[in-house]
């Protein structure tokens, strides 16, 4: 399964950093195409002190198909039926982050 990642973390000065990816994957095998998929993050990092930062960041996958809208692992919910997400939707992420 070949996987290509670009990405760039671009310093805006005052401590603030830029962070964009795009990757692609693709899935082996006759037949699996309809897995392939496409994913793109956009952020920004800023450096708070030595120790400490903050990021936060939007993302979206594209798949190659509607497979991933209705994607399920096969873990059971409080139903009894398998949970399904859309793994492929927009999210927004906030992380901050302390090295010790």
């Amino acid at each position: 399964m070949p996987y290509v990642d670009v990405g760039i973390d671009h310093e805006l000065g005052h401590r603030v950093t830029l962070n964009l990816h795009a990757g692609d994957g693709r899935v082996a095998g006759s037949g699996n195409a309809a897995w392939n998929w496409r994913d793109v993050r956009a952020g920004f990092t800023a450096q708070l002190d030595d120790r400490w930062s903050a990021a936060v960041a939007w993302s979206r996958a594209y798949g190659a198909t509607p497979a991933y809208e209705h994607y399920s692992t096969g873990v059971r919910d409080r139903n009894g039926m398998p949970a399904v997400a859309d793994v492929s939707r927009r999210a927004v992420v906030l992380t901050v982050t302390r090295t010790f």
